[in-house]
């Protein structure tokens, strides 16, 4: 006798799995696969550009160092050679501390600059897929069936996403005992949400014009509740915030994300103090 399949994990990818997705879409050819486990890496053009002024400054009393030591390698009379040993002594003092403060500033190696790319990309992907969880564009499930209330969950201190181990940590407040939980997401939810990336994006995310306008809507229902606008007024906003829009596609964007209480016509009626 066959035994039922209580929880199909084809029917689902892990948060590591989605992550990964999520990078490969945004990033296409620049992802290399191990972003997730990235670690935080101090911006390194600060710390080149530090360097540079140093280094400029170097050459720039060095030139001044040689115009003096003409001087002094010539007969050029007492005070001359006197005025220029002054100026080289001042020279040398300051080339002296610039070299100090040179050994205390790191050189920004190429490994230096990737570690910090890899751990930009990971960033963004994470705050990326955040976003789809607190707009409820996604749903984080944990174990084989409880979905994550990300909403209230992530404004908890206790409250910790793990993308890179596909684990959530759940709040204790919530959870009693039971601290720790492999996550997932709907495999065919997470496959549609794909596809707001444009499949042509190298370096950065791209979304398409129908999920910038969807993103769009969702934080104008967060501002503007009850409706404030028309459908007319809401579609030439977005038109002119969102470039590549089109009144279609924005049409479309409206269908599938408004409640039916926008969908009425007009604005919503103000209500009168009797």
């Amino acid at each position: 006798m066959d035994v039922p399949v209580r929880f199909d994990l084809t029917s689902y990818h892990s948060l590591l799995q989605a992550f990964d997705l999520a990078g490969r879409r945004m990033f296409g050819t620049a992802w290399r696969g191990d972003e997730a486990f990235a670690r935080r890496t101090d911006d390194p053009q600060a710390t080149g550009s530090e360097r540079r002024d140093i280094l400029d400054r170097i050459k720039v009393l060095a030139g001044e160092a040689q115009s003096h030591n003409v001087i002094m390698g010539v007969e050029a009379g007492e005070d001359a050679h006197q005025s220029a040993s002054d100026a080289l002594h001042k020279i040398n003092a300051e080339l002296d501390d610039l070299k100090r403060q040179l050994t205390g500033v790191p050189d920004v190696t190429d490994a230096w600059v990737e570690d910090f790319e890899a751990y930009s990309r990971r960033r963004q992907v994470e705050r990326e897929l955040s976003g789809a969880f607190d707009r409820g564009e996604l749903q984080l499930q944990v174990g084989i069936s409880e979905i994550v209330q990300w909403r209230s969950w992530s404004r908890l201190p206790d409250f910790k996403v793990y993308f890179n181990l596909s684990i959530v940590r759940l709040p204790l407040a919530h959870t009693g005992q039971r601290r720790r939980a492999p996550a997932f997401v709907a495999r065919a939810t997470l496959e549609q949400w794909l596809d707001r990336f444009e499949t042509n994006a190298t370096a950065e995310a791209t979304l398409t014009p129908h999920a910038r306008a969807q993103v769009w809507l969702k934080d104008k229902m967060r501002q503007h509740e009850p409706k404030q606008y028309p459908k007319s007024e809401y579609r030439a906003l977005a038109m002119s915030d969102i470039s590549g829009l089109t009144a279609r596609t924005f049409d479309t964007a409206w269908d599938q994300t408004v409640p039916e209480s926008w969908r009425r016509s007009g604005r919503r009626p103000k209500k009168t103090t009797p």
